[in-house]
């Protein structure tokens, strides 16, 4: 295998390691489902990618640093601002305080400056530097054809949507389920079905409302439930669970 091709299955599995795993963004129990592990690849591995190619097809050299630091923040932008819409959501469930503390005109300020170079330094900046240190007889060189570039971004394009909607998925169909207001083989559109003519038509309505059972599907009601301290334990049937509900 060509040394290019390594940096390349280096790179797509290095940026999502430093981006979601060092950062403990996501739990490592969660790394052990094949397809959240895709997911990552296509969403942070193919973001350093295209921005390293980038990089280098603009003549700014492995040493582009600037570049890379200014690519770094637009892909933060892109992945919080477009495909998560974590500035503008104040119940997003990693946001605490700061979805009011410096939130003016609809958009969490704080928040922004924070995840936007966070995402800079530890999702493209490191990965990208590293790789190049790991491979320098090839850091000055294109890894990708112009074909495999744009296929590249069209799956990165892609991703963040079907991201969303994977999270969304999984969540709701645990929590409801278990519950007992659904199957927990429901469909997804049968599930989004349930949800929006149960809902008032708005906005931030449908956005709290997504981030209030991230926050619960995350902390509480993961694969190996937290019962005990969940705020639904009185209320939930725990069906698929492997106890009985907890009496307090």
């Amino acid at each position: 295998m060509k040394d290019s091709k390594k940096a390349i299955l280096f790179l797509i599995f290095f940026a999502p390691f430093v981006g979601e795993g060092l950062s403990t963004s996501t739990p490592v129990y969660e790394w052990l489902n094949p397809l959240v592990i895709i997911l990552l690849v296509f969403l942070y591995g193919f973001g350093a990618l295209i921005i390293r190619e980038l990089l280098i097809r603009w003549g700014k050299g492995s040493e582009g640093w600037l570049t890379l630091l200014l690519l770094g923040a637009a892909y933060g932008i892109i992945e919080e601002g477009l495909y998560l819409m974590t500035f503008f959501n104040p119940n997003w469930q990693d946001i605490g305080i700061l979805g009011y503390y410096g939130r003016f005109i609809g958009v969490n300020w704080v928040w922004v400056v924070q995840l936007t170079i966070f995402h800079m330094i530890y999702s493209i900046t490191i990965p990208v530097v590293l790789t190049h240190i790991a491979f320098p007889g090839v850091k000055e060189e294109s890894w990708l054809s112009k074909k495999a570039l744009i296929f590249v971004i069209i799956i990165f394009i892609l991703c963040g949507p079907i991201w969303m909607l994977f999270v969304i998925d999984t969540y709701t169909k645990r929590i409801f389920s278990r519950l007992g207001f659904t199957n927990e083989k429901i469909k997804y559109s049968d599930l989004q079905k349930i949800i929006t003519d149960n809902l008032e038509k708005d906005a931030a309505l449908f956005n709290e409302y997504h981030a209030l059972l991230v926050e619960l599907g995350k902390n509480y009601c993961k694969k190996k439930p937290v019962c005990t301290s969940c705020p639904l334990n009185k209320l939930c049937k725990k069906i698929h669970c492997s106890f009985k509900r907890a009496t307090i």
